[in-house]
């Protein structure tokens, strides 16, 4: 999971695309924090490592057979 904590009265929770919480991911988080939100982006995939941008098909495949969006949305949720 990645946080950014300014202790606002506001949080984002931010879902990841596909490939994971990659360096475009947190990217995003920084900018919202940087709007003044605390942000929060849970890792549903599993994995430290993102998939690139190239492997599409493979991070698909990967999400769709290990993770799925009952298992991703339970993940947000807690």
């Amino acid at each position: 999971m990645f946080k950014v904590h300014l202790y606002s009265d506001t949080l984002i929770i931010v879902v990841h695309e596909i490939y994971g919480l990659n360096p475009h991911m947190k990217k995003v988080c920084k900018f919202l924090s940087q709007q003044g939100f605390d942000v929060i982006c849970p890792n549903v995939l599993g994995r430290e490592t993102p998939f690139d941008y190239y492997e599409e098909s493979l991070a698909y495949e990967h999400f769709m057979k290990k993770v799925g969006f009952e298992k991703a949305s339970r993940e947000v949720k807690n």
